[in-house]
């Protein structure tokens, strides 16, 4: 595969791939149903957004955790 060729690890040349895979299926599908670019766009920086704030509340909630878990240990 051509990521041997650039010294990369297999997983990250699968994630690599899954990436570029997705991405031309994503492409493929917004040209055939006449999505706008712009629209696309839209959609993935407010995924991003979302997923961002998940694991910003996740970080939040698992530092709450082990503070609780200090603070009831004393």
């Amino acid at each position: 595969m051509i990521f041997s060729i650039l010294k990369v690890r297999k997983k990250t040349g699968a994630t690599i791939g899954g990436l570029i895979i997705g991405g031309t299926c994503l492409g493929g599908l917004a040209y055939w149903q006449n999505i706008n670019w712009n629209e696309l766009t839209n959609i993935f920086i407010a995924l991003i957004a979302m997923l961002t704030l998940i694991i910003i509340i996740a970080i939040i909630f698992n530092g709450l955790v082990i503070l609780v878990r200090k603070v009831w240990k004393d």
